[in-house]
């Protein structure tokens, strides 16, 4: 769930996982997290991949991530989120399966004014791996900014980590994290589907 207030980062370092200082905003590389109006960023960059909605009532299927019906058809209602989304805790999340990179999931979820999901609780965890199944998705935790330090797409503090044994396990190579089956998390560079989270 994104929250406000001071934001917080965890390192990554030999010694394991520890929670440190506030960084900036995430600057990233190998993709852009910015707008995409004509559908999703997949493949190797705009118009590339496929990609389809889950999770949702009423759930819109696309056969390419250049159909906009995905989009177009969930743009959003007064309120800011899609047609789609799930409500918990005030926010309001949806899964997307398809074939992805993390900058890319963050794009598509920034195309429709939200973000990748960020997660504060062990409820919030159990919801978003409920709406994903096992599809493996991407979520807002990432280390693109300093590979030593995960921090949150929308800054707020990292109060709340559910890591795979063993995980993260190639922090230098793998800046975005998934969600395993069971609801673990894993860093890791494989494409796959994302879950977007809109504040309102």
């Amino acid at each position: 769930m994104g929250g406000g207030g001071s934001g917080g980062a965890m390192s990554a370092g030999a010694g394991g996982v520890t929670e440190t200082s506030a960084l900036g905003g995430m600057t990233g590389t190998g993709g852009a997290a910015g707008s995409s109006s004509s559908g999703p960023v997949g493949g190797g960059g705009v118009g590339g991949g496929s990609g389809s909605v889950v999770g949702g009532s009423g759930g819109v299927s696309s056969d390419t991530a250049t159909d906009t019906s995905t989009r177009d058809s969930a743009a959003g209602d007064a309120s800011g989120h899609p047609a789609g989304a799930q409500p918990f805790g005030g926010h309001f999340y949806q899964a997307f399966t398809g074939q992805f990179t993390g900058p890319q999931a963050e794009a598509n979820c920034e195309s429709t004014g939200g973000h990748l999901a960020v997660i504060h609780s062990a409820a919030e965890n159990a919801f978003i791996s409920g709406l994903a199944k096992a599809d493996r998705p991407w979520f807002g935790l990432n280390n693109v900014a300093d590979q030593k330090h995960y921090v949150w797409i929308d800054n707020s503090a990292v109060d709340y980590t559910n890591w795979k044994p063993g995980q993260p396990d190639n922090p230098a190579n793998e800046r975005w994290v998934k969600m395993e089956a069971d609801g673990t998390w894993d860093d890791g560079a494989t494409l796959s589907g994302y879950v977007c989270e809109w504040d309102n």
